[in-house]
């Protein structure tokens, strides 16, 4: 969803997320636990407040600060193309790494039009995420369908390379650029998903 469906208004800070998490394993374990939903945001936060490492504390905090006033709005190309997918007869299904946002854990991140979907799969409502096979497998066995037969896309190149290692064909949205994926969303599909 993040950084596909919803433009981020700083792609790089993702990015840099993540890259600091494959480093840190303080930083990693904070997403995995909001991810696989152990832990809501609040829970996050408090967490957070209790790292000692004044400057570790400090460079999580502003990380996740900017990944939640990074997500702006809906990439209308983005939808569209969807949408037409859908209307050709494509199945399709939102496979996102996502957490709680309450403490009751009932209501998630998503805040999109999900109508076109067949298959949402949320992170935290089943314990699993990217880049880890047993994901990718569950939202196949969701769709009833085989890897050779799905088309992955994504904002992070891990994810991608764990959809690619399954037999899928991956398409990575690099910094924001959805148009390039669009067009080879379109060359692998045969589906004109551009307005003429």
């Amino acid at each position: 969803m993040g950084g596909v469906i919803v433009k981020y208004s700083s792609p790089n800070l993702i990015e840099d997320l993540f890259k600091q998490a494959e480093k840190n394993e303080d930083i990693d374990k904070i997403i995995a636990d909001f991810e696989l939903g152990h832990k809501d945001v609040k829970e996050i936060a408090k967490f957070v407040s209790l790292i000692e490492n004044e400057e570790l504390k400090k460079e999580i905090s502003t990380l996740l600060q900017g990944l939640a006033s990074s997500i702006s709005s809906s990439d209308d190309a983005v939808v569209a193309a969807f949408k037409k997918l859908k209307g050709a007869g494509f199945k399709m299904a939102l496979l996102t790494n996502i957490g709680w946002t309450d403490e009751s854990k009932t209501k998630t991140m998503i805040h999109i039009d999900t109508t076109y979907f067949d298959v949402i799969v949320e992170s935290c409502k089943i314990a699993m995420r990217k880049p880890y096979s047993d994901i990718y497998k569950y939202t196949l066995s969701q769709l009833g369908l085989q890897p050779e037969e799905c088309i992955f896309i994504d904002d992070l190149k891990t994810n991608c390379v764990g959809a690619e290692q399954l037999g899928m064909k991956a398409i990575q949205v690099v910094r924001g650029d959805t148009e390039t994926a669009l067009k080879e969303l379109e060359s692998l599909t045969g589906v004109s998903l551009f307005l003429l």
